[in-house]
């Protein structure tokens, strides 16, 4: 039996197209099978949204009442006969359980405190709301509450506001987020000076204000 002579030409091209064929099939693989990776990582930074209310000082920006009736005792400012019997508690951004007490037209009570951003958004005073007291008299007598209505004012006011009512914002290190200021918050009573009074002790109660802040984005807050 004779063995078929394989042509050297012959075997050098089949050996280069298997060289092909494997180098092709390899490319083919590599590109099916590759794939992408994306990896890293994200965080939402802490932030807080927190303010302190404390007494503040009013000699410190009221140096000269310009009158010999004007009592002033650390954050409390009396007119005439006027009275703090008892002052509010701090508890957070609740100031509750004040007292006053005014004896005749003319008289005025003034407490005062100073709101400050201590979280590390920045935030912007937007307003101040009083409610409607309740009114009675120690007599039961309807004139006199009717009078307390036309002639006695409950005070809660937002007495100082700066750099557009934006909060000074400062985080712990001492980076300023927003320039600002501390606002300054009044609470008291007046009694307007009118000649006449009631008849017996009329009681204010249910006072309550909400001054309420905004949250606002730092691009925003003044140079």
């Amino acid at each position: 039996m004779k063995r078929k002579k394989i042509n050297r030409k012959q075997l050098i091209r089949t050996f280069i197209f298997a060289l092909f064929c494997v180098f092709g099939l390899t490319v083919a693989y590599s590109a099916l099978s590759t794939t992408l990776n994306i990896s890293g990582s994200a965080q939402v930074n802490s932030s807080e949204w927190s303010f302190t209310v404390m007494e503040n000082n009013v000699s410190e920006w009221v140096p000269d009442f310009g009158d010999s009736k004007f009592t002033v005792s650390g954050n409390m400012i009396a007119y005439d006969t006027g009275s703090v019997v008892k002052k509010p508690t701090i508890s957070g951004t609740t100031l509750s359980g004040f007292e006053l007490s005014l004896v005749k037209p003319g008289d005025i009570v003034r407490i005062y405190y100073l709101v400050t951003n201590t979280g590390s958004i920045p935030a912007i005073y937007k307003s101040i709301t009083n409610s409607t007291p309740t009114i009675t008299s120690s007599t039961g007598n309807s004139s006199d509450v009717t009078w307390a209505q036309n002639n006695v004012v409950i005070e809660s006011n937002v007495a100082d506001i700066s750099s557009e009512g934006y909060l000074e914002t400062v985080l712990p290190g001492g980076t300023v987020v927003c320039p600002g200021e501390s606002v300054i918050v009044e609470v008291g009573a007046r009694v307007a000076d009118v000649d006449s009074i009631p008849t017996g002790a009329v009681t204010f109660s249910n006072i309550n204000t909400e001054v309420i802040f905004e949250q606002t984005d730092s691009n925003y807050c003044p140079l």
